[in-house]
């Protein structure tokens, strides 16, 4: 390895015999280093703060407080309705719904009159849960009213069939 030097990559200096590989007398010239574009800046950093994220209520209070009241006032409407409708033996089912329905609802309304004061973000997740609760509370009751309703719908009618059928016609009532 003596005969290679710094002179053997120069062709104005080279010694080495035309016989050889040809890229020996090329010159590799260091290249220039390639520009860098500069990087952009970047914006700090900011931690968040520790706890669930702020809480930002962008309806007006007095709003709140309203639907919080006409909540609290139908709330009010279905326990009555419910507990006139569990006089009923058959509807008892569907006025037990109706009332925990109601229930919920008033829960829920009282979880709106605590946003509209406090502005708790604990309260949205409480007030989302109830408002679940109730309707699911209601369609349940619905669903059940409506299966109410179809039975009492074929219970009328097989007995409108039967009335019918024992009972002479008109003509024969008038007839005798």
């Amino acid at each position: 390895m003596d005969e290679w030097n710094d002179n053997t990559l120069n062709p104005a200096n080279s010694t080495a015999p035309s016989d050889e590989n040809p890229m020996t007398s090329v010159v590799f010239a260091p290249s220039a280093p390639l520009p860098v574009p500069p990087a952009a800046p970047v914006p700090p950093v900011t931690p968040l703060p520790a706890g669930p994220p702020p809480f930002a209520l962008s309806v007006d209070d007095k709003e709140i407080k309203k639907g919080a009241g006409w909540g609290k006032f139908f709330s009010v409407m279905l326990i009555i309705n419910g507990a006139f409708t569990c006089l009923g033996i058959i509807t008892i089912p569907i006025g037990v719904f109706i009332i925990m329905g109601g229930v919920s609802l008033m829960r829920a309304s009282e979880r709106l009159t605590d946003i509209a004061r406090d502005k708790a973000p604990q309260n949205v997740s409480v007030l989302i849960s109830e408002l679940c609760a109730f309707n699911r509370r209601m369609g349940i009751s619905i669903v059940i009213s409506l299966v109410f309703m179809v039975l009492s719908i074929v219970v009328i009618i097989l007995i409108a069939v039967v009335a019918a059928i024992n009972y002479p016609s008109y003509s024969e009532y008038f007839n005798s």
